[in-house]
């Protein structure tokens, strides 16, 4: 999956696209002063926006929120676009 694409499921999250832009390289282990001079903000910035990402995530820590970011980037969708909703569920009845 391409960045845009990991930025389009965090933002599915209730994420703005900076959040997740900031979540995302919290995900590769980067610092606020590292994000910061990435993104041409201030690494206090970075701070502000790590603080709506764990509220909105339900987290703590940059560990937990990078560990709910690696969830819904490697979610995969439960059914496929190729079938039914209806069919799938009519084969899965006993």
């Amino acid at each position: 999956m391409n960045k845009a694409a990991a930025v389009s499921r965090f933002e599915k999250l209730g994420l703005t696209r900076r959040e997740a832009d900031v979540l995302l390289w919290i995900v590769q282990g980067q610092s606020n002063a590292e994000i910061g001079a990435s993104l041409c903000i201030s690494p206090r910035t970075v701070k502000k926006h790590l603080e709506h990402v764990f509220r909105k995530l339900g987290v703590k820590t940059r560990l937990a929120a990078a560990a709910r970011a690696s969830q819904v980037y490697s979610a995969r969708p439960r059914f496929s676009s190729n079938f039914r909703q209806d069919e799938i569920m009519r084969d899965q009845l006993p």
